[in-house]
């Protein structure tokens, strides 16, 4: 996922004695080895490393046959994907766990690469694929190739102090509530929420794909060229323009000006997915425990969603890796099963993608002390009723460039919006190849 933490190189290996029954030879009555078996990870996130290697511990129970080994190696962001694509058509070795985060999967839609490299998953799951939300941004010419993290619904964290004392009553319910609730802080010097002005889209994303919008279809043709985007953009600029929204660059975003921010009572929110919630409030505004609590994503009229989806990590299984089968087993363990993702929100707080999990009561009744034991889990299972499907392109990585520089050029006041958005089809054309 996309969060500003810093991750090291390293290797976790993890051995695991599964107890079974005295087994024995007919002719000796000795008991019988057990066949040694070892799966490996790589990915870009401790946290799945560290859930995997617990959940293996369980899984493996129901093959008392083996002695399965788990080992994992973690790797700074950066340009991680790019090995995984360079192992697969350098016919390296591979992993039997791959990490596809959800920015980069484009990287491996180019041509010959999924259906090569990595298990197709579509028949594997069955009846099972009914019960998972977000599976189409995993999803090439109709398959599935990688499980996804958590569903990351987007919500509105707040700080309930601040419009108490100015007289604001929450929950927000629509757009243009948080619009007049905003022009009440702003002569006071407080923004309802941060928005960035470079590099990052994720805001317009999620408030565009919440009113009903996208920026490419199932068939993975462009559809950002739309009145609901220009809708879209004319609430943030306005928003941006009468102090609303505060416009910061994604080091302020992303570093430690944001937390001032927060503390100062500059900024009285934030538009963000569950992940912000652990990876970013809780770690670096520890100070600020019981001083947040988390509403529903205002509404647009017309549309039916409460929320959009930020970030997300798919994992998926080498095709050719050896013991591809029992890796298959463990991934479907820990991420499509009801247990598995009751269990993966327990450790790590990532919200199910899995509709019969989502509902579950140790998901909807936990207590988050950090929120002044709001149930936050049950407001993300009010926000997921109706998800708006994320479709990807194999053109997605470059699309998303040349989306942060038009919407740069935007806020900034440097392009009008329909010129601004009408480059980026031009610019996508000049980067199709043979094989598109």
């Amino acid at each position: 996922m996309r969060r500003k933490i810093a991750f090291s190189l390293l290797g976790i290996a993890v051995t695991t004695q599964l107890l079974s029954g005295c087994a024995s030879t007919p002719a000796s009555g000795q008991q019988q080895a057990k066949k040694n078996i070892t799966l490996t990870m790589w990915t870009h996130d401790q946290e799945y490393a560290n859930l995997f290697k617990k959940e293996e511990k369980v899984w493996a129970k129901q093959y008392p046959q083996y002695s399965i080994h788990f080992q994992a190696q973690v790797f700074p962001a950066g340009d991680f994907w790019n090995k995984e694509l360079t192992a697969m058509v350098s016919n390296e070795q591979l992993p039997n766990f791959l990490d596809l985060e959800i920015s980069h999967f484009s990287l491996f839609m180019k041509p010959g690469i999924l259906s090569k490299y990595v298990l197709n998953l579509t028949p594997l799951l069955g009846k099972t694929r009914q019960d998972l939300v977000k599976l189409s941004p995993y999803t090439y010419q109709g398959n599935v190739y990688a499980l996804e993290s958590a569903l990351s619904p987007v919500s509105y964290y707040y700080q309930p102090a601040i419009f108490k004392k100015y007289g604001i009553k929450t929950p927000i319910k629509t757009w243009s509530e948080f619009y007049q609730d905003g022009l009440k802080l702003s002569k006071h010097g407080i923004a309802m929420a941060p928005i960035s002005e470079d590099g990052g889209a994720a805001v317009f994303q999620n408030l565009l794909y919440e009113h009903g919008g996208s920026f490419f279809n199932k068939s993975g043709d462009l559809t950002i060229n739309q009145p609901v985007t220009y809708q879209t953009l004319d609430y943030i600029t306005k928003s941006i323009s009468h102090g609303v929204f505060k416009m910061v660059n994604s080091n302020t975003f992303w570093g430690p000006g944001i937390y001032q921010d927060y503390e100062q009572g500059k900024v009285a929110g934030v538009i963000a997915p569950d992940w912000y919630a652990g990876a970013e409030l809780e770690s670096s505004a520890s100070k600020m425990s019981g001083q947040w609590r988390l509403q529903t994503m205002p509404k647009w009229p017309g549309s039916n969603y409460t929320t959009s989806t930020w970030g997300g990590t798919g994992i998926a299984v080498a095709k050719n890796s050896p013991n591809a089968q029992l890796a298959w087993s463990l991934l479907r363990y820990v991420y499509a099963t009801e247990q598995g993702q009751v269990q993966r929100f327990a450790d790590i707080g990532y919200f199910p993608n899995m509709k019969s999990a989502m509902t579950d009561p140790a998901v909807t009744n936990q207590k988050f002390s950090y929120f002044g034991g709001e149930k936050i889990g049950s407001v993300w299972e009010q926000a997921a009723k109706d998800i708006p499907s994320f479709w990807q392109s194999p053109l997605e990585s470059e699309f998303q460039t040349y989306l942060d520089n038009a919407l740069e050029s935007i806020y900034l006041g440097k392009s009008n919006q329909k010129k601004a958005i009408s480059s980026i089809a031009q610019q996508l054309k000049a980067q199709e190849f043979f094989g598109y």
